[in-house]
């Protein structure tokens, strides 16, 4: 295997994940900050980072593993520096205004580039930990990820449906927060099971309509990626809906720093359905949440819809 230099942008808890993977299979991570001061902060940690964009000049690879939210500008950092080579990014969600996949607001930002999505079941923590995880890597060349991250702990599959990849990494958090919220109500796992499955259709439904390979959505981008997130303790997003379920106010959870990317990606979603003519009941509902809704409101909004054939 060729040993390459790669530069990994985003040093929160998923970056600092992905470069770790990356140097257990030898190959050089330069990690960029956004300031000095994060960079001072992450060499108390021992982690060598640096705040100079141009350091990626001769990089073969570029990660990016920011918030959705922060990805067109950081990629706008780079974009005088990086050469021509293919960028992964592990950021999972839409951007707020546009409703654009994170692929398209970098091929935007950094044209000429193969823009790659790393997307599936991986908890940070747990990966850290040394458990084992698969992930999937989509786009045109992506055996090029597959190469670069693939091991005996993260297995990597490949995939041809870059559309299908990042809406079922992106819209599974707009689920979890449900999740979260359900089970901070304790109302067991008949209603999380049905929560799940009916979420499933919703992503499935939105992602067909906008290209994506429905058999994508039962892949490990979509209901593996699901599963972990509705499930784990461990996932922000879970954890985010269980606090507001519990009836801590949304500026109090802010000040937590929990980075739960379902928050603003639930607007974009409802507004994509809306664009589609894709119904979107559960996502709606969260929406109602966020925007200072009662839990059981919702959840009731949700049982006494009109009944309707599975689909």
């Amino acid at each position: 295997m060729v040993k390459i230099k790669v530069f990994l942008l985003g040093v929160g808890s998923w970056g600092r994940t992905l470069a770790g993977l990356l140097r257990e299979k030898g190959h050089e991570v330069i990690l960029g900050a956004r300031d000095f001061e994060e960079k001072e902060f992450l060499a108390l940690s021992g982690i060598a980072s640096t705040f100079e964009r141009a350091d990626c000049l001769d990089c073969s690879l570029m990660v990016m593993a920011v918030p959705s939210q922060f990805l067109r500008g950081a990629a706008r950092s780079v974009a005088p520096f990086l050469g021509e080579v293919p960028v992964i990014c592990g950021t999972k969600g839409l951007e707020l205004g546009s409703h654009k996949r994170m692929s398209q607001v970098l091929s935007e930002e950094l044209p000429g580039r193969r823009i790659l999505a790393l997307s599936g079941p991986n908890l940070a923590p747990e990966i850290e930990r040394g458990l084992p995880a698969s992930t999937v890597i989509a786009g045109e060349g992506a055996e090029i990820g597959q190469e670069a991250f693939n091991s005996d702990r993260f297995r990597v599959y490949t995939n041809d449906d870059l559309v299908g990849v990042e809406l079922g990494g992106a819209l599974k958090n707009v689920i979890a927060l449900a999740a979260g919220a359900l089970d901070g109500l304790g109302l067991g796992d008949n209603a999380k099971a049905a929560l799940m499955t009916r979420g499933l259709a919703e992503i499935s439904r939105l992602g067909t309509a906008m290209g994506a390979n429905p058999a994508t959505f039962a892949g490990l981008a979509g209901l593996g990626d699901l599963v972990a997130t509705c499930s784990s303790p461990l996932s922000r997003n879970h954890r985010v809906g269980k606090l507001l379920a519990e009836g801590k106010p949304w500026e109090e959870i802010e000040q937590t720093g929990i980075t739960a990317e379902g928050v603003p990606t639930a607007r974009e979603a409802v507004e994509l359905a809306r664009l589609h003519s894709v119904e979107m009941p559960i996502a709606e509902q969260v929406c109602r949440i966020l925007a200072g809704g009662s839990v059981e409101q919702a959840v009731e909004g949700l049982m006494i819809r009109r009944p309707k054939k599975e689909d």
